[in-house]
């Protein structure tokens, strides 16, 4: 388990429409997240293991929004058979179904 970084915790202490505002400005005028990378995220609990990728809980540093993030191995992909066109099927699938934000859906960050 990693520690919350300073700006987490500081983003965790804020009140309800403070962390509503953080949210709202990482997202575009769709309500699709802007475009980040690994470093605006804080990686502190893996919550399971497939055959290509790993799921960890982390926290967006700047909003303090919680999400599962999903770590996938170049190397483990290309090794299987197919595994490039099952991933690139899963990330296409993903695209389609994030057009429109959706509560239960998840939202392909980046």
């Amino acid at each position: 388990v990693l520690s919350f970084s300073k700006q987490l915790k500081a983003a965790a202490e804020d009140d309800e429409e403070t962390r509503l505002e953080k949210m709202a400005s990482q997202r575009d005028e769709t309500g699709h997240p802007r475009t980040m990378g690994v470093a605006d995220y804080e990686f502190f609990q893996m919550c399971g293991r497939g055959e290509f990728s790993t799921v960890w809980k982390a926290a967006n540093i700047h909003s303090g929004e919680v999400v599962a993030a999903k770590a996938q191995s170049k190397l483990s992909v290309g090794e299987v058979e197919g595994g490039l066109d099952r991933v690139t099927i899963e990330r296409n699938i993903l695209l389609k179904l994030t057009k429109t934000p959706h509560p239960f859906i998840v939202s392909l960050l980046a």
